[in-house]
């Protein structure tokens, strides 16, 4: 290495709860070689308190299937408003729900004309990708 100090260091890395035990080796040429992380042995979570479960999580649509008349959240975000009542008669393209995302407002439309007959998430709900959001009867 023509000199250079050769510097390895050990790492324990936090990435969405998982632990990661890694090595990282200073090559002297500015690049940092990161080997494939391994899950270390015990990942230990702390119990959440009954108190913060507010409400139990709603069926994915990838877990149940949409069915008909589902309207899924097309990506991960938070409910910021819920544009419709149950019984309302919507047509295709109005707005049902505004999904925030990504720090954007995302306007969830209605596929087709119909009435609503479910509304499965409020304002401030957090929902995942493929969540069913609203369903038209």
């Amino acid at each position: 290495m023509g000199g250079l100090a050769h510097i390895v260091q050990r790492l324990r890395v936090t990435i969405n709860g998982h632990v990661y035990d890694v090595t990282v080796e200073d090559l002297g040429s500015g690049a940092v070689t990161v080997p494939a992380p391994a899950p270390s042995a015990a990942v230990v979570r702390p119990p959440v308190p009954a108190a913060a479960v507010t409400h139990p999580p709603l069926p994915l649509a990838a877990e149940t299937g949409p069915g008909p008349g589902a309207v899924v959240a097309p990506l991960p975000g938070v409910i910021a408003e819920v544009k419709v009542r149950v019984g309302q008669s919507v047509a295709g393209g109005d707005v049902l729900v505004i999904l925030e995302a990504m720090k954007m407002e995302n306007e969830i439309p209605a596929p087709e004309a119909g009435t609503v007959s479910e509304i499965r998430v409020a304002k401030g709900d957090q929902v995942a990708a493929e969540q069913i959001l609203v369903v038209i009867g």
